[in-house]
């Protein structure tokens, strides 16, 4: 039983560690400082100003959940990180709501590209989600889910 919670937390840590530092290697500070300049970094959320000017790319890069508001418009080619890639034309005033993606993007227009970028940073509770599956597959003891490290998350009932 011991060891099946010893092989839970190399899991949830290997996880953890692997996702935080894919978005690291990508964040857009990071890959992309030509373009975004960070405002604020609090309350789990980033506030970006954005400039492209014609001809200025932003290289690839990761957003968590994210909103963008468009303050002057233009025309954008956005490269989807599965290869896809998309003209947008994006109007003065108008605002758009993301999930989570990766993508580069290039000012193909002749006019600069000005936009404010809220990023969402939101916690993922996969340990909760590994630790239900073995629960449910393992047929663990309740009380051992919940000496497991899961009492913090299901403490009401433990």
């Amino acid at each position: 039983m011991k060891n099946v919670f010893k092989l839970l937390a190399l899991i949830f840590i290997f996880g953890l560690s692997s996702n935080l530092s894919e978005l690291k290697s990508q964040d857009v500070l990071k890959a992309a400082p030509n373009v975004y300049k960070l405002l604020s970094d609090t309350l789990g959320m980033r506030l970006f100003e954005i400039e492209f000017e014609p001809g200025e790319a932003a290289a690839l890069h990761t957003h968590p959940d994210h909103a963008v508001y468009v303050v002057t418009g233009g025309t954008l080619e956005v490269a989807h990180a599965n290869g896809h890639k998309e003209i947008v034309k994006l109007e003065s005033g108008m605002g758009v709501i993301f999930p989570s993606e990766s993508h580069s993007a290039k000012n193909i227009g002749n006019t600069s590209i000005k936009a404010v970028v809220v990023e969402v940073m939101r916690k993922r509770y996969r340990i909760l989600i590994i630790l239900i599956y073995l629960y449910e597959k393992c047929e663990l003891s309740f009380s051992a889910f919940c000496n497991s490290g899961a009492n913090k998350l299901c403490s009401e009932k433990c």
